[in-house]
């Protein structure tokens, strides 16, 4: 019987504009099936924030399993925290979703008219409102937290 080991390591970005780490974590592994979609999607989250990231990998098999990467972006106004998976898929192509965290303010109702006015509502779930960006691609549920909001996003891409 094998023994899978999960690798992590933590580093912190020196410099907005160089690769994330996260696709820094997915080259040093060995994970090139899903490469491109590690970029694009920690890009997406990250932008030109400083981050570091907690990436864990099979270390006997990176290429053909998952890839999850623990990010932590630091604004000029806070941080926020992201969570980020890759995956080979049987048809050849990649899965890739990522969620995000982040603390508003803000009571929620303010922050669903200031900070997510162009979002739609989408529904509720156990009473909390959960918004769709304008592409419909995004799903966010604003979760009240003492006199602010937890904004939760998330979203799955198929290549």
């Amino acid at each position: 019987m094998k023994r899978l080991f999960l690798l992590g390591a933590v580093f912190l970005s020196a410099a907005a504009d160089a690769e994330t780490l996260p696709t820094q974590h997915a080259k040093g592994a060995g994970f090139n099936a899903c490469l491109d979609l590690v970029d694009g999607l920690s890009k997406f989250v990250i932008k030109d924030n400083n981050h570091g990231s907690l990436a864990t990998w099979n270390n006997n098999e990176a290429d053909t399993r998952l890839f999850n990467a623990l990010i932590a972006v630091k604004y000029p106004d806070g941080h926020s925290a992201a969570m980020l998976n890759v995956s080979p898929g049987k048809t050849g192509r990649c899965d890739g979703s990522y969620t995000t965290v982040f603390y508003v303010d803000k009571s929620c109702s303010v922050a669903r008219e200031i900070n997510f006015s162009d979002w739609k509502y989408s529904g509720e779930l156990a009473g909390l409102v959960v918004l769709k960006n304008p592409s419909g691609s995004v799903d966010r549920l604003l979760m009240p937290a003492g006199n602010g909001c937890i904004a939760i996003s998330t979203e799955v891409v198929y290549q």
